[in-house]
């Protein structure tokens, strides 16, 4: 078997498109060695007081690697604007396209410029239904997104949090 290319990590978990984990999973049946770390466990399995399984013993995570990657962007002067489909309002969004309407007035996109050579995310924006329809007509590659996705932050920017003011 081939070495399986991890598309990415997250925390230092590989990601791998559901196909290789598959093949992973095969491997390990069969005794074969693998360029991954060990994804399962078939011994004892723990479990919770209902009997439910309590934890899953894979070690990559599986992705669809279409949904991914998927993405749109434009140039504004010597920015680059992209909405990803990794967030539920860019997937959205982006399947919304192809029927030229968009569920929100405003869609989140990340904006990103070169600095001293390095691509760095500079700002959010929010860009107009219209102007995501009109202008966002082109997609960055899987090489691209590659690079990207690791500098967009995961959840929602956050919040000081307060005693109950009452």
């Amino acid at each position: 078997m081939e070495a399986i290319n991890t598309i990415g990590t997250d925390n230092g978990t590989p990601i791998v498109t559901y196909e290789q984990q598959r093949d992973l999973a095969q491997e390990i049946i069969r005794g074969t060695p693998s360029n991954l770390p060990q994804m399962h466990d078939f011994g004892f399995r723990k479990t919770n007081p209902d009997g439910s399984i309590a934890a899953s013993y894979y070690t990559t995570k599986a992705v669809n690697a279409e949904w991914f990657f998927d993405n749109r962007y434009r140039i504004v002067g010597k920015k680059l604007q992209v909405v990803t489909a990794q967030t539920s309002e860019g997937y959205r969004a982006i399947g919304g396209l192809a029927k030229g309407q968009i569920y929100k007035k405003h869609i989140l996109a990340y904006e990103f410029e070169r600095k001293n050579g390095e691509l760095v995310l500079t700002n959010r924006v929010l860009v107009s239904d219209q102007d995501f329809i009109t202008y966002f007509t082109d997609k960055l590659d899987e090489e691209a997104m590659k690079v990207i996705l690791p500098l967009i932050p995961s959840g929602a920017p956050s919040v000081p949090e307060g005693k109950l003011p009452i």
